[in-house]
C-alpha cells in the first residue's frame, strides 16, 4: 500500500502545526490523495491546536493513519486517535497526565476542552470517558500491549 509520512515530531503548538506539519500535508495531497501516515512523537502541548488540527483532517475528509514512536503525551493523544489506523513500535508508549492551562484563552474554555478532550479520545477507542478521566489523574505510561487493549492503537510494529 502506498502512502505519505509526515513527521510530528515535537510540541503540539501553532508554529509547528501551522509551519511544518500542513504544508507537509498540502504537498503531499497535490501529489495524489493517497493516505497520509503520522509519524507522531510529541510531549504533548497546546489543546486547543490539537483540537484545530483534528477539526480541519475531519473537515477536509484527509486520509489519516498515526504511527506512535517515542512517546505520545498530552495534548499529542488525541491526535493520534483519529488516525484510521493506528501503529505503535513496541518499545514507544502513551503518557497521560492531568491537565494544565497556562495561555489566558484556554484558561477560560478549560472545562470545555477537559470535556472534548475525554470524549475525543474515548470515541476513537475502546476507553469510556471516566476511563481516560481516571488515565489523566493517575498520571499513567501506558505500552504498547496495554494501548492495543485498550484501542488506543491497532497494531503493533
Amino acid at each position: 500500500m502506498k502512502f505519505h509520512m509526515v513527521r510530528w515530531v515535537g510540541d503540539v503548538n501553532g508554529h509547528y502545526y501551522y509551519d511544518i506539519i500542513m504544508p507537509g500535508i498540502e504537498m503531499h495531497l497535490k501529489n495524489g490523495n493517497l493516505p497520509i501516515t503520522l509519524l507522531l512523537n510529541s510531549e504533548g502541548g497546546h489543546l486547543q491546536i490539537a483540537k484545530s488540527f483534528i477539526d480541519e483532517m475531519k473537515l477536509r475528509k484527509i486520509p489519516l493513519n498515526t504511527y506512535v514512536t517515542g512517546r505520545v503525551a498530552s495534548a499529542a493523544i488525541p491526535i493520534c486517535t483519529i488516525g484510521k489506523k493506528r501503529y505503535m513500535d513496541e518499545e514507544s508508549h502513551f503518557f497521560f497526565h492531568p491537565l494544565k492551562f497556562w495561555e489566558k484563552e484556554e484558561k477560560r474554555k478549560e472545562a470545555n476542552l477537559r470535556e472534548w478532550y475525554k470524549n475525543e479520545i474515548a470515541k476513537n477507542t475502546r476507553l469510556a470517558p471516566t476511563e481516560v478521566q481516571g488515565l489523566m489523574d493517575e498520571k499513567r505510561l501506558i505500552g504498547s500491549k496495554e494501548a492495543k487493549k485498550m484501542g488506543l492503537i491497532n497494531e503493533i510494529v
